[in-house]
Parts: structure tokens; C-alpha cells; sequence
């Protein structure tokens, strides 16, 4: 999906930065949704230590923040 933004979206091209596009706010939508569901999965069946987990923890909610920020911004 972000390719096809990337490449098919004429207006991208002018405007690098603040394009606001359905697609890409699609793909943000379903990264995040991902990530989230992954959260739910590895807090349920991961078998890894506490530290591992707080880092995989970080940086999935690091992810939801930033798509989170991109698609209401």
C-alpha cells in the first residue's frame, strides 16, 4: 500500500510532508491495528523475560503512537 501511495499519488510528489492521503492513512490504520494484536498475543503467549517483554512492549507502543500520529495529525 505504501508503494502504491508512493508511486501512483501525484499529488505526494509536490508535497512530501504534509500529503494527506486515504491510502496511506489506510496502512496506517492496519499497522496499528497489528501492532496491537500483537501486544495482546505476546502478552498472552510469550514466554520471554520481563526486560525482553518491556522492550518489545516499548516499542510496539512507540509504533501505535507515531501511525496514531500520523493519521490524526
Amino acid at each position: 500500500m505504501s508503494a502504491y501511495t508512493l508511486f501512483y499519488e501525484d499529488a505526494l510528489s509536490a508535497d512530501k510532508v504534509w500529503h494527506d492521503s486515504y491510502v496511506a492513512r489506510l496502512a496506517c490504520g492496519i499497522i496499528a491495528g497489528y501492532m496491537l494484536a500483537d501486544v495482546i498475543c505476546m502478552l498472552t503467549w510469550c514466554h520471554v523475560g520481563a526486560g525482553e517483554l518491556l522492550g518489545f512492549m516499548f516499542h510496539h507502543a512507540a509504533t501505535v503512537y507515531a501511525y496514531y500520529f500520523i493519521s490524526v495529525g
